[in-house]
C-alpha cells in the first residue's frame, strides 16, 4: 500500500479548479473576440450599405437632372400650356427649371417604392392602396440634394482672351469684398507670409492664376510671379484652369478664412459671372443684396429695417411651389420686391443687374449624397454635368 504524503491532500481539487479557471478564461476570451468580430463585421456591413445608399440616391438624382435638362424645351412648353390654362403668365425666361430640379426629393423611402429585389413578394396595401409593412430595399436612411452651379459666380468667367472684359469682370467680382466687413482679410498675412492689399488685387491674382501669359491682368508691365517668388514657400503661377475650388487656397492673398467665404460664393464650373436669381433661396437673395448697399448704409440697420422684413416675406411667398408660383426674374425682383417694399432706398439698384442674372446653366450641378445605416454614415459630394452625363470632382466628407 502506497503511503501518501500529508502535503498531497487536495491536490486533485486544486488541479480541477485551475483547469476550470483556464477553460473559463479561454471561453471568455473566445466570446469577447467573437463579439468584437461580430461588431466589426456589422460596422463594416453598415458602412458599406451607407455608402451604397448615398451613391444610389446620387445616381437617381443625376438621372432626374439629366432627363429634365435634356427635356427642358418640352417641359417649358408643357408648363406654359398649364400656366396659360390657369391664367398664370410666365416671364420671357420661362419657368425656372433649375428650381424645379432642386425641389424634387430623392430619399430612401422613394427609392424603395420604385426598386424591389428580384422575386420579392408584392407588399401588402391598406384600403387606400398604400403599401404597408414589408422590408425596405434600402435599409437605413439616404438623401440626395443638388445645387445648380448657376447659384454661384464662376471664376471661369474671367476671360483671359479679352483684357478689357477681364478688367470689368475682375472689378465686378471684387466689389462685394470691398466693404469694411472684409477689410481685415487684406491686412492679415496668409500661410505664405503675404496678403493682398485689396479685393481688386486678390481677384487680379485669381485671374493671373488661370491665364496663359506672365503679365499682371490689370498692369501688363508687371510680372504676375513676383508675389510668389517672395513667399515663404516659393512657387509659380499655374497659368491653367482650376481643378477644384480648393486649389484657390494656393493663390496669392487667400487665407483660410477668406477661402471659406470665397468657396460659398464662387465656383469653377460654368461661365456665368452673375448669380442666377431663380436658383437662389429667398434668404440667399436678401443676403446678396447686402453687397449692393449704398455708401454709408449700415448692414445691421438694413437687416433690422421693416423694408428688409417685408422684402424677405414677399420673396418667401412668391417662390413657394404652388398654383400661384411666379418664377422670379431680375426685372420682377427690382420692380416688385425692391421698389414695392422700399428697400431700394438702401441699395444701388443698377448694380443689382450686374449681381443677378436670369440665365441659368442647367448643365453643372453639385450633388450631395448622404447615407446612414445603424451608427455608420457616409457623405459624398460630386460635380455632375447633365449634358455629358459624367461625374467630375468628388469629395468624401
Amino acid at each position: 500500500m502506497i503511503k501518501r504524503s500529508p502535503h498531497e491532500h487536495g491536490i486533485a481539487l486544486l488541479l480541477v479548479i485551475s483547469l476550470l479557471v483556464l477553460i473559463t478564461a479561454v471561453v471568455s476570451e473566445f466570446q469577447f473576440s467573437s463579439r468584437v468580430d461580430y461588431r466589426l463585421a456589422t460596422a463594416a456591413r453598415d458602412s458599406l450599405q451607407a455608402e451604397y445608399n448615398a451613391l444610389s440616391a446620387i445616381r437617381v438624382r443625376a438621372l432626374l437632372i439629366r432627363h429634365i435638362s435634356r427635356q427642358g424645351a418640352m417641359l417649358q412648353t408643357a408648363i406654359a400650356s398649364v400656366a396659360g390654362g390657369l391664367g398664370v403668365q410666365l416671364p420671357p425666361g420661362g419657368f425656372p427649371i433649375a428650381q424645379l430640379i432642386n425641389s424634387i426629393p430623392v430619399e430612401c423611402s422613394l427609392l424603395s417604392m420604385i426598386v424591389r429585389a428580384k422575386d420579392a413578394p408584392e407588399p401588402e396595401q391598406d384600403k387606400e392602396g398604400n403599401p404597408i409593412g414589408g422590408e425596405s430595399f434600402f435599409p437605413g436612411d439616404c438623401l440626395a440634394t443638388s445645387r445648380n452651379e448657376s447659384s454661384m459666380i464662376s471664376l471661369e468667367g474671367l476671360d483671359p482672351n479679352n483684357n478689357t472684359t477681364q478688367q470689368t469682370i475682375i472689378q465686378a467680382m471684387a466689389k462685394p469684398l470691398m466693404g469694411l466687413k472684409y477689410e481685415r482679410h487684406f491686412q492679415e498675412y496668409d500661410r505664405m507670409g503675404q496678403h493682398a492689399d485689396s479685393a481688386l488685387e486678390l481677384f487680379t491674382a485669381i485671374a493671373d492664376w488661370q491665364d496663359a501669359d506672365r503679365q499682371d491682368a490689370l498692369s501688363p508691365v508687371s510680372d504676375e510671379d513676383r508675389h510668389y517668388r517672395s513667399a515663404k514657400n516659393r512657387t509659380k503661377v499655374k497659368n491653367a484652369h482650376f481643378n477644384s475650388i480648393d486649389e484657390i487656397q494656393l493663390v496669392y492673398g487667400v487665407d483660410d478664412e477668406l477661402f471659406e467665404i470665397l468657396k460659398k460664393r464662387f465656383t469653377i464650373y460654368g461661365s456665368s459671372t452673375g448669380l442666377a436669381i431663380a436658383s437662389l433661396s429667398p434668404a440667399r437673395i436678401m443676403e446678396e443684396t447686402e453687397h449692393a448697399l449704398l455708401p454709408g448704409v449700415d448692414i445691421q440697420s438694413y437687416r433690422a429695417s421693416p423694408e428688409y422684413a417685408a422684402a424677405l416675406q414677399l420673396l418667401q411667398a412668391g417662390t413657394s411651389i404652388g398654383l400661384s408660383f411666379q418664377p422670379l426674374t431680375v426685372a420682377s425682383f427690382t420692380t416688385t420686391v425692391v421698389a414695392g417694399t422700399g428697400i431700394g432706398a438702401y441699395l444701388d439698384v443698377p448694380s443689382l443687374n450686374v449681381l443677378f442674372t436670369d440665365n441659368a446653366d442647367l448643365n453643372w450641378h453639385t450633388i450631395t449624397g448622404f447615407g446612414r445605416v445603424g451608427d455608420a454614415s457616409y457623405t459624398i459630394a460630386l460635380v455632375f454635368h447633365a449634358a455629358q452625363g459624367r461625374f467630375y470632382h468628388a469629395k468624401v466628407e
